[in-house]
């Protein structure tokens, strides 16, 4: 804060009081500008500070002055506030929402095929998913506790590939991260049913905080899917 000091000189003080009390008094809940102070009434080195200072703040009231008293002009929020409001600027947490209870939150995916009732009979029939509301033109499934949704369209996805531990994978590509024993389920039920593998049930990662079982397999309209299943579930996430 800047801080002033009137100084009581003989002769001004009668006339900086009555000066200063009809301004402030009269100003005291608005903004003031330098050209509301009469220069002429003010000590030189006062009248040479406010005019080169910024009033964009209002001023407290002459009554709490006295002759000799010393005002505060606040230039700025307190220290603690314009901290406070930095970190909720800068902070990444606040996005995150309540998630009641729920850990993780269902997660939405919609993908293109090329006719609905192939998807129904793919998603639905061989990997055994609940449906849940559709349309002419789309139908979406429960993935596990998640939602995915099949929509009809002209335009398909193509394969671009990326060598990962020695394989080639598929991308774009979708899917769910199994229990360990869940995962040769999957496996043995998509042999039974027919399926052709892009990348065959293996293990990747051995030995390496990654460790996973793996494979990929295509839905009839050409969407990538990979199912795995973590080592250890807990370094799902971790580093290798």
């Amino acid at each position: 804060p800047l801080m002033l000091r009137l100084f009581s000189f003989s002769g001004r003080r009668q006339l900086l009081q009555s000066s200063c009390c009809s301004h402030f008094c009269s100003h005291s809940s608005s903004s003031l500008s330098p050209s509301s102070f009469p220069k002429s009434s003010l000590p030189v080195s006062l009248s040479s500070i406010i005019c080169r200072s910024s009033f964009s703040t209002s001023v407290p009231s002459i009554a709490k002055m006295s002759t000799t008293s010393e005002v505060e002009f606040p230039s700025k929020r307190p220290k603690e506030e314009e901290e406070k409001g930095s970190s909720s600027n800068n902070s990444d947490d606040g996005w995150r929402l309540n998630l009641g209870g729920k850990s993780p939150p269902p997660f939405h995916l919609a993908f293109p095929v090329a006719n609905v009732k192939e998807a129904r009979e793919f998603y639905g029939g061989i990997l055994g998913l609940e449906e849940g509301r559709s349309d002419l033109d789309w139908v979406d499934f429960d993935m596990f506790g998640h939602q995915i949704v099949a929509h009809r369209s002209d335009i398909l996805p193509k394969d671009h590939f990326n060598s990962v531990d020695d394989h080639s994978v598929p991308v774009p590509h979708f899917g769910t991260v199994l229990p360990w024993d869940a995962f040769d389920a999957l496996a043995k039920r998509l042999r039974e049913k027919g399926i052709k593998f892009i990348i065959e049930p293996c293990v990747r990662f051995k030995g390496m905080p990654g460790e996973q079982k793996t494979m990929f397999f295509k839905d009839p309209s050409g969407n990538n899917l990979e199912f795995k299943a973590m080592r250890k579930e807990e370094l799902l996430f971790a580093k290798q």
